[in-house]
């Protein structure tokens, strides 16, 4: 409160005239009218004002922010008085430091390295020109997806005090970032129609032994399935029965149009087993990527083999030796690397590639 000195009592001294003063008889100053006061100020109160928007790239229930969109963090504003709401006489320092939760994954639909929750902690210092008022005078950058929980620190005359986002309860700066996840969609395929897919074979007697002789025959042919972002793959296959009578296989090629990753990063589909198979990524055209799956080995100068197109199985294609059916591959994830930080994209429509046997004797 304010203390004011109503008077001034001197005991144990003596005037210039010689007349004693004692307790019992002090010489007294009234100082009624000269105001001498001074006000003690025990608590201080500290009022945070609620930031305008806390959902930043959502608008109300829609998620509207892209993948590492940019946004502006403004508006941080906190008071500091006195019991009696005036501006306290004293040196004071205050700044917003902010903790981020690591909840990419439920917010934007994807996690990045430990390298991201080092560098989403953050420290807003605040300003003021009347010792009452602190305003963040620079608009903070945010875009890694989740949530960021402040804290107040400030300092009264180099006394250091905290206010956790707990106590300043509804008006606490919590603020959320939202981003669309990231998609991948099977587009197409080549070759297109009706493949001779499957390879069969007799054999006959020749002056150099028992060779096979190779037919090309069935009409399988790749397909895709836009609503469980599926693709069922045939390599082409053709029967060459000159010199040593072999099967020519080719693989087939799958485009899959990427959605929501930006303007550059290299993009990797991460495969069950571990395997990635990066691709860089440029959206300088349609934003699509075009890759080939499954591999053509060459055994020698006439025998080739087929690699398994969904990366399970291997398919040994050559003299119309007949391997397994391959089970469906399912792609769930995949990683995008920008600015020497990789994030792991959950794709809510996984990639499905079903690459069933193309060889039967």
């Amino acid at each position: 409160g304010v203390w004011t000195i109503k008077e001034l009592r001197l005991s144990d001294v003596y005037d210039t005239d010689g007349t004693e003063y004692t307790a019992e008889k002090p010489l007294i100053f009234d100082l009624a009218g000269k105001a001498v006061s001074s006000k003690v100020v025990e608590t201080v109160k500290v009022t945070v004002e609620k930031l305008a928007d806390q959902e930043l790239g959502k608008d109300g229930n829609t998620v509207t922010g892209a993948f590492m969109q940019e946004h502006e963090l403004s508006g941080l504003k906190v008071a500091f008085t006195d019991y009696a709401g005036q501006p306290i006489q004293a040196t004071i320092t205050a700044a917003f430091s902010y903790d981020y939760a690591g909840d990419s994954q439920d917010k934007g639909g994807y996690s990045g390295t430990t390298t991201v929750a080092k560098t989403e902690v953050f420290e807003i210092a605040l300003e003021s020109s009347d010792n009452k008022t602190f305003t963040q005078s620079t608009a903070q950058t945010v875009q890694i997806a989740g949530t960021y929980t402040p804290k107040l620190e400030y300092t009264i005359n180099g006394v250091l005090g905290t206010v956790t986002a707990e106590q300043m309860g509804e008006n606490a700066p919590v603020f959320t970032v939202w981003s669309i996840t990231p998609s991948a969609t099977i587009s197409a395929i080549t070759p297109t129609g009706s493949n001779p897919a499957k390879i069969t074979y007799t054999t006959k007697s020749t002056w150099a032994g028992t060779e096979p002789t190779f037919t090309a025959t069935g009409s399988e042919t790749s397909s895709i399935d836009t609503i469980n972002n599926t693709a069922t793959l045939y390599a082409v296959a053709s029967a060459d029965n000159s010199r040593q009578r072999h099967a020519t296989f080719t693989q087939p090629t799958l485009t899959v149009e990427i959605n929501g990753v930006g303007t550059n990063g290299t993009v990797s589909f991460i495969l069950p087993a571990g395997d990635a198979s990066a691709i860089t990524f440029s959206r300088t055209g349609d934003g699509k990527i075009t890759k080939t799956l499954g591999k053509v080995q060459q055994i020698n100068s006439w025998d080739q083999k087929i690699l398994g197109i969904g990366y399970t199985h291997t398919l040994d294609a050559y003299y119309g030796h007949n391997s397994a059916n391959n089970s469906p591959q399912k792609i769930e994830q995949m990683s995008v690397v920008k600015d020497d930080v990789t994030y792991t994209i959950y794709l809510e429509k996984p990639l499905t590639i079903n690459n069933p046997s193309s060889v039967n004797q």
